[in-house]
């Protein structure tokens, strides 16, 4: 009895699975590069916040005639600092978007440190697909690999504000981009050019701390201070609510187990489920000696799983039809049990 059980869950979920896992089906870009036109847009920043502390920040160029709905960006490609010698990866980040944006990893002193990072040492930029998504990465195909030169060291802490090295970079890099988005992130005012709403937007999801590093590069906007208290969203208390917090250390978890087992988020958080189902079924069968309560009792278990965020809820309601689909042939058909 509990063989049979255990076996048809197993299918249902291995049916599932086979549906959701990952097909290397994305196309490669139209190109791939550090800039969208002239030379290459990258550079080292170093006391940019603090002595010591290193900013590596590039132009990611990466455009598709049709953007791919398969995988997101950061899925799909990342930024990687490599040593010297180009073999091994010492720092990466995800790319925030396809097309022109821009993007960076930022070390602390002490992050320096510990990566055993060594100031004007000639490391290489690397914007490189995911080879669990692409297969083979090629050079000039879904890779772009670009070597640092002594030039490429900048000293933030020689100049401040609007008159700093980093201010004038990210100005030609969002230059650049607004000529091949044809949209502008950038307003004048008084001569100078600010990051405007969608430029802070953009700039701050490739370099998140910019509003830290370089405030004088966003455009400014005075709102008068009123009396009033402002209106709670309760924002504050969702993110405390036990669920919800339950909820992210199981998505660290999920994202975790995924990149150790080289497959997607997905896939993983069903593994996950059905090795929990595994110990769970078999402790509501022998309590009950029922196999259809058993068998309710796993989408319903699915469903929860989806719920906290395991993987997505659609195909948590999916495995659950599935199991229940299962049950009825299995428990009410022609087989006898």
């Amino acid at each position: 009895m509990i063989k049979r059980l255990l076996y048809s869950t197993a299918l249902a979920v291995l049916l599932v699975m086979v549906s959701v896992m990952p097909v290397l089906a994305i196309i490669n870009p139209d190109s791939i590069s550090f800039a969208s036109s002239g030379a290459g847009r990258y550079k080292v920043f170093e006391n940019v916040h603090e002595t010591g502390d290193m900013l590596f920040v590039a132009e990611s160029y990466i455009p598709y005639t049709v953007t791919p709905d398969d995988y997101t960006a950061s899925e799909a490609f990342s930024f990687q600092i490599l040593n010297v010698a180009g073999d091994t990866v010492l720092l990466q980040t995800a790319i925030t978007d396809y097309e022109d944006t821009v993007i960076s990893i930022y070390q602390t002193a002490a992050q320096v440190i510990t990566a055993g990072l060594i100031s004007a040492t000639l490391y290489k930029f690397r914007l490189t697909g995911n080879p669990s998504i692409f297969g083979a990465t090629v050079e000039g195909v879904n890779m772009a690999t670009k070597p640092l030169t002594a030039p490429d060291w900048t000293d933030q802490s020689e100049f401040s504000g609007i008159e700093s090295w980093l201010y004038s970079f990210l100005i030609s890099v969002v230059s650049n981009i607004e000529v091949s988005s044809g949209a502008t992130h950038t307003a004048p005012v008084g001569g100078v050019r600010y990051l405007d709403a969608s430029g802070a937007t953009l700039f701050l999801a490739g370099i998140p701390s910019l509003n830290v590093f370089l405030p004088e590069i966003f455009l400014v906007v005075a709102v008068p201070m009123t009396d009033t208290d402002p209106t709670s969203t309760g924002a504050y208390q969702v993110t405390i609510n036990p669920v919800a917090q339950l909820g992210a250390n199981i998505g660290a978890s999920v994202a975790n187990m995924s990149d150790f087992m080289g497959v997607s988020t997905t896939t993983a958080g069903i593994i996950i489920t059905s090795l929990l189902a595994f110990i769970f079924l078999p402790v509501i069968y022998w309590k009950t000696k029922n196999g259809t309560v058993s068998m309710i009792a796993a989408s319903l278990f699915t469903i929860f799983c989806g719920y906290l965020g395991l993987f997505p809820l659609a195909i948590a309601f999916i495995i659950a039809g599935v199991i229940l689909i299962l049950t009825g042939f299995l428990f009410w058909g022609k087989i006898s049990i």
